[in-house]
């Protein structure tokens, strides 16, 4: 039986989704058997590779690197994985998309600050651009 392709990558945000992952210890190992892993920060590839399987992708979409490289992996893996709340929502590192910097620290630091109230979570745009997302992790760390 051929092992399935996997991908990983990471667009901007802190990387523990990898290190939840990586957290699952002995878990990892029958699923190793059933993987060849082609891409990502542990394997020595520079390039994204054809022909994919499977790619997890961590990190929010926050420049216009991140969206070539989002158009880049989608071209060439079979199904596409959302890994974490960053990737999903585009959480914190987003927010400078849509709110000019001046606004955002006048409404996070002064207006709200003594209100206790959450900022809200904004939506990655890679769904909006026709990009197809077949699942999405949330809520890391991932438990056996």
């Amino acid at each position: 039986m051929r092992k399935a392709k996997v991908a990983t990558t990471w667009l901007d945000g802190c990387s523990g989704c990898h290190m939840s992952l990586l957290d699952l210890d002995a878990a990892l190992i029958p699923v190793a058997r059933k993987i060849e892993m082609v891409y990502g920060p542990l394997v020595d590839a520079q390039q994204f590779p054809d022909d994919v399987d499977v790619t997890f992708i961590e990190g929010a979409v926050s420049t216009h690197e991140d969206v070539e490289k989002v158009h880049l992996i989608r071209q060439n893996s079979k199904v596409l994985v959302s890994l974490g709340d960053c990737a999903v929502t585009g959480n914190v590192a987003a927010m400078r998309n849509t709110v000019p910097v001046k606004k955002l620290l006048q409404t996070v630091y002064i207006e709200l600050a003594d209100k206790g109230c959450a900022l809200h979570r904004l939506l990655v745009e890679i769904a909006a651009e026709g990009e197809r997302i077949a699942h999405q992790l949330r809520r890391l760390p991932v438990r056996e």
